[in-house]
């Protein structure tokens, strides 16, 4: 539910958030509103051992959208989100990939 959110530029409802990590809903928030410090924060305390990487995907007519790789350097596992107004966001719906697929697993 919290990845279909932010996929879909949805704030992501508090009851979601805590289900994610109990704490770290401020960080979700400031990242789903573009801050690159709250998703660094929120990587590094979640994803210990993982690298990121957000870059531009296009630019064109005003037009920006971000994407962001994760990689997990031990396992060599990467996840990935496309198409996300800022860079931020890309980060946090890759967070939240990553976490979902560790749960998964």
């Amino acid at each position: 539910e919290l990845a279909r959110a932010i996929e879909a530029g949805e704030m992501p409802d508090e009851y979601a958030v805590r289900l994610l990590r109990m704490g770290w809903g401020s960080l979700i928030c400031a990242a789903f509103d573009g801050s690159l410090d709250a998703a660094m924060a929120l990587h590094e305390a979640v994803l210990p051992g993982w690298v990121a990487r957000p870059q531009i995907g296009g630019k064109g007519a005003g037009v920006e959208f971000w994407h962001c790789t994760i990689e997990e350097w031990d396992s060599g596992e990467d996840v990935e989100a496309n198409n996300m107004p800022d860079p931020a966001r890309a980060w946090l719906l890759a967070i939240v990939r990553a976490l979902i697929a560790q749960a998964t697993e």
